[in-house]
């Protein structure tokens, strides 16, 4: 019964097809964000004091949720609109029309005997006038929710070699 249930619901598209896709859903999100200056639209993928303590669960004991979020997150907030302000200077600098911009994949970069607690590097790649480029993230999913921290390169993205 219940495989059979399954079966009729993945069929009518109730269940996701698989986590690919949905983490597609979420690079293509981070991508359009950028490009189009729209950090208010990745907010909810942004880290939290519970983030942070999940991630380092002994900072509890030495940080309070407002120091946790005065030292570490608005500074990490800071540096990642920075990061896209770097991006859209470049946009704009090279003329680049945004519209052309197709989202191709994304690549995790997984380290073996990485620290589990740790971000991973994600490259978003795209596609702009035949040519792909990339940009570098970390990202963290924790508890089933992707979380973006830091732009890892944000000149230089649509320069010509």
């Amino acid at each position: 019964m219940t495989i059979r249930l399954l079966s009729i619901l993945f069929l009518i598209g109730i269940l996701p097809v698989s986590m690919q896709a949905q983490d597609d859903a979420f690079a293509e999100k981070l991508m359009l964000a950028i490009i189009n200056n729209d950090v208010a639209s990745i907010e909810k993928h942004q880290p939290t004091t519970e983030v942070v303590k999940e991630m380092v669960p002994e900072i509890k004991e030495k940080m309070s949720d407002d120091d946790i979020k005065n030292q570490l997150l608005i500074p990490l907030q800071q540096r990642f609109q920075a990061n896209v302000d770097n991006v859209q200077s470049e946009i704009k600098e090279e003329s680049i029309d945004v519209s052309k911009i197709q989202y191709k994949k994304f690549y995790i970069e997984t380290v073996e005997g990485n620290n589990e607690s740790m971000p991973l590097a994600m490259s978003i790649t795209f596609d702009y006038k035949g040519k792909e480029e990339a940009i570098p993230l970390t990202i963290k999913e924790i508890n089933g929710e992707w979380y973006v921290f830091e732009i890892l390169m944000s000149t230089n993205i649509f320069k010509e070699n």
